[in-house]
């Protein structure tokens, strides 16, 4: 029963959240990526 509570409780939370909150959350993702990626690659973290 346990297992089941909490396994359904963060997709009750995800389903509630509309899809427009999210989509500044991804993309602000995806630019840290890629400003980490630069990073790596000009040696700055190891």
């Amino acid at each position: 029963m346990k297992q089941q509570k909490l396994g359904s409780a963060p997709r009750g939370i995800a389903t509630m959240r509309p899809v427009q909150a999210l989509e500044p959350t991804e993309r602000a993702a995806g630019h840290a990526g890629r400003q980490f990626r630069k990073k790596q690659e000009s040696g700055e973290i190891s």
